[in-house]
């Protein structure tokens, strides 16, 4: 089981990871605001997004991890959404390990 140990981004954290969503998974940049207000909030609940990974797809940040998921019925339906899941989660590693390497994840989340 996972623990959710994640904790208030910046601005332009959330803004980066949501772009990378939006750049990898089709998320609609319309909600990029509302993802940034969430993100920054503090509240740690899975946000959902729509886009090339389903109507079932969320963001979440567990165990040190930023990641995406879908349902499983929609990878099922759609054997190319496996791609999409594991290629936006590629570069969420990739972003959160940049911004580690830099020294400029919050104090909380390092």
């Amino acid at each position: 089981m996972t623990t959710n140990t994640a904790h208030p981004m910046t601005a332009e954290q959330a803004t980066d990871i949501y772009l990378t969503l939006a750049g990898q998974a089709g998320a609609p940049l319309d909600q990029l605001d509302h993802f940034v207000n969430h993100q920054t909030s503090g509240d740690f609940e899975p946000y959902p997004f729509t886009g090339q990974l389903g109507g079932g797809s969320q963001f979440t940040e567990f165990d040190d991890r930023w990641q995406v998921s879908a349902l499983r019925a929609e990878l099922d339906r759609n054997p190319n959404m496996r791609d999409t899941l594991h290629v936006t989660n590629a570069a969420l590693a990739t972003l959160r390990a940049a911004y580690r390497a830099a020294g400029v994840l919050t104090a909380q989340a390092a």
